[in-house]
């Protein structure tokens, strides 16, 4: 993930200055950022708007880029879900994720209403 925070401000033009700045303003996730999975393929975000929501929507978005990380050779691939997020984890759990990690922070949770997030993992 880091790395590709520092290839995406190197691309906008960012210097390091607007980088430190940008984690100090992020300081509550990096409370709850729990390191790299080696060689994973990292699924950043997934949503449906509430009137896609229950149609399976979300399995065949999953499927799909699942089906490409393993065409590109990825043998692992890992998500993140906040907290309290019940609906969210059930569905990576049906997915065939499980948790594998899960970090708490009084900072993030002040912040997202979420007392952290959970690091779900699949082998591919």
């Amino acid at each position: 993930m880091l790395k590709g925070i520092e290839e995406a401000n190197r691309t906008l033009g960012r210097t390091e200055e607007d980088n430190v700045a940008g984690w100090q303003r992020a300081g509550s996730i990096r409370n709850c950022h729990m390191g790299e999975v080696p060689g994973a393929w990292v699924v950043e975000n997934v949503a449906t708007l509430p009137e896609f929501r229950r149609r399976g929507v979300v399995d065949r978005l999953l499927r799909e880029i699942l089906a490409r990380a393993r065409d590109g050779g990825a043998k692992v691939s890992k998500i993140g879900v906040f907290i309290g997020n019940d609906p969210a984890q059930r569905a990576y759990e049906k997915a065939g994720f499980a948790v594998t990690a899960e970090k708490r922070d009084p900072e993030f949770e002040a912040v997202y209403k979420s007392p952290g997030v959970r690091r779900l993992n699949r082998t591919l």
